[in-house]
């Protein structure tokens, strides 16, 4: 066709593109001569044309809007649903995820992907593109779960179709990798880079080449974040070397955005390696640059700027470059504060830096404002940056000590609004806030909030584009709607503050004060906040009990406290007759010898300075952070034997003990006149796990050991409660059952069966599992396994719900999250508390624990929650029906969770 029709239309659409594109469903202005519709060969030359600028050219911004310009022709010409019309949306929506617009992308790729696989051959690679962009947004957008979910089995299926080095296979394993790392699967995450890399280094193509580089880019901030930056340098290194190559034909290549983002990922790892000389050496003309092509209000020089002010502070203690250092991240910050929301990494990084630089130049009052700024937000400072500031707030007399004390407390608040912490402060909000204009305030302030994500998102992207190709007037009226917005939010978060204070902990605006905490607490009742290391920082505590409170710093680095609770771990992992899938057992029954030495130690640590004020209280509330969520409190040793046959004096023995999601729990305990359910308890136990058909994987259901001895366990319980009606057990004791139960109508839900976490029984004709469930009986529609995301679509209105089952108290990795995915939905659906257990239970010694522990409550009925489970305990050290149930392997691992105490 030569220079035909189809490439005079690229050119005027690659024209018309520089002055603004229609939305899609506008019509473009026509061609000359062009009144005629597109032939397909005229549509492939103009497609072909469009991917080689996206993979050869990088110029991303270029192929969206020419693209935009091109789809209502291609509409009218082949039809809304054809391959070709997909083709270009498919091209728009890559564009607009490779310039970091990800919801934008996302909103697109699920619009695009359900039409391409009802049109679309199973064997096409444009419906691959499709499903491999759906991924990547998912994972793009912070949904790595979901993302993990629907890319194991795309990745399975590409496999099969086209072969493991295929690229529609290796495009969706990147998906793969960057969603384990997102979600802290580091070794997972390395696999799978690695095996892209290995595989894209023998393929010549320019597709091929790209997807080697941003591995390669990738794997390097993988390295990073896993603590092996030295080796990340390789990776790095070679990655931007590949996106020269791949962009040399544009005018600046190393102004690409792709490269820009290797460039400061290598700077990244100078940084962590302290290797300021070499780290300035890399960034300076990178610098002048970015201020040269993109302008220095834009978000790439804000990202180079930051490494410059690393290198200005740490050279050698120069008070000129310094304050330079200190007065570019005061611009760093003013640049992210206008693109960014306040809690995205790059941001609260600068504000810690900015922070600490003024507070290790004597400038205290404006460091804490800095610090300040990032806590307003619901947003979390650098643990050690802040807690230094506050430190020497109090020792030089600029905040007293009482001041720097409720800073403390609030910030330990603060940093634990997330995960199991945030479900607790939704829970508060149902309790205290019901329905009606206290709930209309709330929606308000989300609409708000998201009204602004939105406008800060459109402006982040007209800032990252070239300075003689950005829209001044534009980004004006941006910036003027997005501060007439914040205005309006902020005026809705004041009058929720005065007229709805109880809806403050939703929006992370409100944390309990020190009064607030002791007029909540009992004469007998204490609060025990330990922060040991789950934010980058030094360990501390707080003790709070109607009389007293104090914190202090807890004199061992986070590294040693992860030992000693990794011993611990080691020594309680059952391995046989316990309720987790089969083919994670072995064929030893006994634990290890457990460690007293390590439990008395993290008890002296992390306790003995808050002896005295603990002494004489009976109940003790721990609100727990970093590595110490992984073990019950328990089992510390407050003091070692006295000969070798006698037991340790478990911490457990002098306290019954309970585990908060979040501080503001004891809020939740208060409200008693919250309309209280009728009956008093459903239990489902002993399901089936065979003959269940195609409902679910069979090596997954048979891996499954069936529970008999937790109908008499559940049995029990319901006795002691008097509700004979209240068990569900054998095929009742289903997925589908459940979900057709009013469960609001239920005081205590019980469920005594396996649990599962993400990733098990790997291996099977299926993915492993993509998020923790509960094993319940298959059938009438539904697979048998309770997942976390469905459970957290059940409304409930329990006081408890105890999950006698293993593994339902950890998070995805110890130490990251108090709470595993489980407790979280479980909490989010309404449950004011939880009994959950840290790792596998055997199941008898289980159904000893739980069959005391409600006979008590059921004896006595105004006995605490905390105390019958305490002396359940106390009955199996003391008179155990098994010598070995003397282990705290078999009566420790269950912790309550919350408070189902009404008062």
């Amino acid at each position: 066709m030569g220079f035909g029709r189809a490439a005079r239309w690229l050119l005027l659409f690659a024209g018309l593109a520089l002055w603004g594109a229609p939305a899609f469903g506008q019509e473009p202005a026509e061609p000359a001569g062009s009144d005629d519709r597109l032939t397909e060969a005229e549509f492939r030359e103009v497609a072909d044309s469009l991917l080689a600028m996206q993979v050869g050219f990088g110029d991303h911004r270029q192929v969206e809007l020419t693209a935009r310009q091109l789809h209502p022709m291609v509409v009218e010409s082949f039809g809304r649903d054809s391959a070709q019309a997909l083709e270009v949306e498919w091209l728009i929506a890559d564009a607009t995820i490779r310039q970091s617009r990800f919801e934008e992308a996302l909103q697109m790729a699920r619009n695009i992907a359900p039409r391409a696989n009802r049109q679309l051959d199973p064997d096409d690679l444009l419906l691959w593109r499709i499903f491999n962009l759906l991924v990547q947004a998912t994972v793009q957008s912070g949904h790595a779960e979901e993302a993990q979910s629907l890319g194991a089995d795309m990745l399975v299926e590409a496999e099969k179709r086209f072969g493991m080095d295929h690229f529609a296979a290796l495009a969706i394993r990147l998906q793969m990798a960057r969603a384990a790392q997102f979600l802290g699967q580091f070794d997972t995450s390395r696999t799978h880079f690695t095996r892209i890399i290995e595989a894209t280094a023998r393929s010549p193509g320019n597709w091929q080449r790209q997807i080697h580089a941003t591995a390669l880019s990738e794997f390097g901030v993988l390295l990073n974040d896993s603590g092996k930056p030295e080796e990340a340098l390789g990776p790095l290194n070679e990655a931007i070397a590949v996106y020269l190559d791949l962009y040399s034909v544009l005018k600046h290549p190393d102004m690409a955005p792709d490269v820009l983002t290797a460039v400061a990922t290598k700077a990244r790892a100078l940084w962590y390696l302290e290797r300021l000389d070499l780290l300035e050496d890399l960034v300076a003309p990178y610098l002048s640059r970015i201020d040269d092509v993109y302008g220095r209000d834009s978000s790439h020089w804000a990202d180079f700027a930051k490494f410059m002010a690393l290198a200005d502070f740490g050279n050698g203690g120069d008070p000129v470059r310094a304050e330079r250092g200190i007065a570019l991240l005061r611009e760093v910050e003013a640049i992210y504060a206008v693109d960014r929301s306040p809690q995205e990494r790059f941001l609260l990084e600068a504000r810690d830096l900015l922070g600490m630089f003024l507070a290790k130049t004597g400038r205290l009052e404006e460091s804490l404002d800095v610090f300040g700024r990032t806590l307003e937000n619901d947003a979390l400072p650098r643990g050690d940056f802040y807690l230094y500031a506050l430190a020497l707030a109090a020792r030089d007399g600029v905040w007293d000590s009482a001041r720097a004390g409720e800073g403390v407390l609030d910030y330990l608040q603060v940093a634990h609004l997330r995960g199991a912490a945030r479900a607790q402060a939704l829970l508060n909000s149902r309790l205290a806030a019901g329905t009606g204009e206290a709930a209309s305030v709330l929606r308000d302030v989300s609409d708000a909030e998201t009204a602004i994500s939105l406008v800060r998102k459109t402006l982040a992207a007209a800032l990252s584009v070239p300075a003689n190709e950005r829209d001044r007037f534009a980004e004006t009226a941006l910036r003027e709607r997005l501060k007439r917005l914040e205005e309006s939010r902020n005026a809705i978060r004041q009058r929720m503050d005065t007229e709805y204070p109880s809806l403050a902990a939703v929006t992370g605006n409100s944390s309990l004060s020190k009064a607030e905490i002791q007029s909540l607490l009992g004469e007998d009742e204490a609060l025990v906040i330990l922060e040991t290391g789950s934010q980058v920082g030094i360990p501390m505590a707080l003790v709070l009990t109607r009389e007293s409170g104090f914190w202090y710093s807890i004199d061992t680095p986070p590294s040693n406290i992860a030992a000693a609770v990794e011993a611990i771990r080691s020594s309680v992992n059952l391995e046989l007759d316990v309720r987790a899938a089969r083919s994670r057992q072995k064929d030893k029954a006994d634990p290890a010898a457990f460690p007293v030495d390590a439990a008395h130690w993290l008890y002296r640590t992390l306790l003995g300075p808050a002896e005295q004020d603990l002494a004489g209280k009976s109940h003790v509330y721990f609100d727990l952070r970093g590595p110490v969520t992984a073990i019950p409190p328990g089992l510390l040793v407050a003091s070692m034997p006295s000969n070798e046959t006698a037991q340790p004096e478990w911490l457990v023995r002098r306290f019954a003990i309970t585990v908060l999601p979040s501080t503001s729990a004891l809020r939740t305990a208060g409200l008693g006149s919250v309309r209280q359910p009728a009956l008093p308890v459903l239990a489902f136990a002993d399901p089936v796990f065979a003959g269940t058909g195609n409902m679910a994987p069979s090596a997954l259901r048979s891996a499954l050991r069936p529970l008999p001895e937790t109908a008499d366990e559940a049995a029990a319980v319901v006795s002691a409660l008097d509700a004979s009606d209240g068990i569900r057990l054998g095929a009742d004791a289903s997925e589908a059952v459940l979900k057709a139960t009013d469960l609001e109508d239920y005081r205590v839900l019980y469920f005594a069966t396996h649990g599962l976490v993400a990733g098990d029984i790997a291996g099977t004709d299926r993915a492993p599992l993509a998020e923790p469930a509960l094993a319940l009986t298959a059938g009438e529609g539904e697979d048998g396994f309770l997942t976390a995301s469905e459970i957290a679509q059940l409304r409930l209105a329990a006081d408890w719900v105890v999950l006698s089952a293993c593994n339902t108290a950890l998070g995805a990795k110890p130490g990251a999250e108090p709470l595993s995915g489980l407790a979280q939905a479980f909490l989010y659906a309404g449950a004011r508390a939880l009994m959950v257990s840290h790792w596998p239970v055997e199941s008898h010694s289980a159904v000893q624990l739980m069959t005391d522990l409600f006979r008590l409550r059921a004896e006595a009925p105004q006995m605490r929650a905390a105390e019958a489970h305490r002396q359940a305990i106390l009955s199996m050290l003391d008179a155990p029906e098994n010598p070995a149930w003397t282990h705290p392997a078999y009566w420790a691992p269950f912790i309550l969770v919350g408070v189902p105490d009404r008062r």
